[in-house]
């Protein structure tokens, strides 16, 4: 039985379940970069499992907000296991009410929609 850091205790064949559906999972997320993260537009996007198309649905909505909103974002980070899930980083004080919308409307349009954004504000950098 293998032991991890919260005492939950797991048999060998129960890991191997895990593992063989962790590697069905990512195999099927689709082409990979080469990268897991890179700055794009002065914001630093990366995706859990380097998924291409999540990097481009990233650049894509980045390229959608108006200048003067995307400027306030610092980084962007897709969870490949939830599938079109963002983490968004805000730069220190740069937070607004409508930064909300347009980071929303741009996944919409980049992505055709995502399954939850959330958006972290202040930042320090």
């Amino acid at each position: 039985m293998a032991d991890n850091d919260d005492g939950f205790v797991i048999s060998p064949e129960g890991a191997a379940l895990f593992r063989r559906q962790f590697e069905i999972d990512y195999a099927e997320a689709g082409p990979k970069a080469p990268v897991s993260s890179f700055i794009y537009k002065g914001v630093e996007i990366s995706s859990r499992w380097s998924v291409l198309s999540e990097f481009e649905t990233m650049k894509r909505a980045i390229d959608l907000m108006p200048e003067l909103m995307a400027r306030r974002l610092s980084r962007i980070w897709c969870d490949s296991n939830c599938t079109a899930n963002y983490v968004i980083g805000v730069k220190s004080r740069l937070f607004v009410q409508d930064l909300k919308w347009e980071i929303n409307d741009a996944f919409r349009a980049a992505g055709g929609g995502h399954n939850g954004i959330m958006i972290e504000a202040g930042e320090r950098l």
